[in-house]
This record gives C-alpha cells, structure tokens and sequence, in this order.
C-alpha cells in the first residue's frame, strides 16, 4: 500500500502573507511558483511548512486566484517569514491503521 499521487503543487518559499480582514484565512504570495498544478481545483489541497519559520505547521487550501497567490484557512499560529520552505500537495489524511500486522517494513509508504 502506498499513498503515491501525481505530485506537488509548490514546493519552495513566499515573498509575503497577509491574513483577511475577518482573520479567518491568510492569503501567500509565492517566491517561484512554476510549472503550477491543481490551480483550476486547488480546494482541498494542504500545505505543509517543511522548513523554517513555522515548521510543521499544516492548513487546508481553499482558493488559489493565481499561481503565485493561494490562500490558506485558518491562518498560521506562527507567521511564515522568508525562510520558511512549504510544500503544497494533495491532502491524505483521516486513515485509521489498527491492529494491522506489517510483515515487511516497506509495507506502508506514506509521501507526498
């Protein structure tokens, strides 16, 4: 069983966020964006801080109006800065794994 999929959206930087007047979502402006994917259907994806300012920390995408500027919700409990990495890919999540026996260590490979 693996959880391989087509790719990611983005992976790299952001040169600027801001969070919506109502403080409910917060929109990015990404560094380098190329080679966009899911910008058409990108509801639904998630994004994922890798590296930096705001490690570990992950949000649901709910637009993109271009391929530089999507918008997250909720907005990061941290704020993101110019050194931190994310990675946008599709969401897998909500899997319950329990009282499984894995006979080879390579049964499960979880990626994105």
């Amino acid at each position: 069983m693996t959880f391989d999929g087509p790719g990611g959206a983005y992976f790299g930087t952001i040169t600027g966020s801001e969070v919506s007047a109502d403080g409910s979502t917060e929109s990015l402006l990404l560094s380098n964006a190329s080679d966009p994917r899911w910008t058409k259907t990108p509801q639904g994806l998630l994004l994922a801080v890798m590296d930096g300012t705001g490690l570990g920390q992950t949000r649901r995408v709910v637009s993109a109006s271009s391929e530089f500027n999507w918008t997250v919700a909720p907005p990061f409990d941290v704020p993101l800065g110019p050194d931190s990495v994310i990675s946008i890919v599709s969401y897998r999540g909500k899997f319950v794994f329990e009282g499984n026996t894995w006979l080879n260590d390579t049964t499960v490979q979880i990626y994105g």
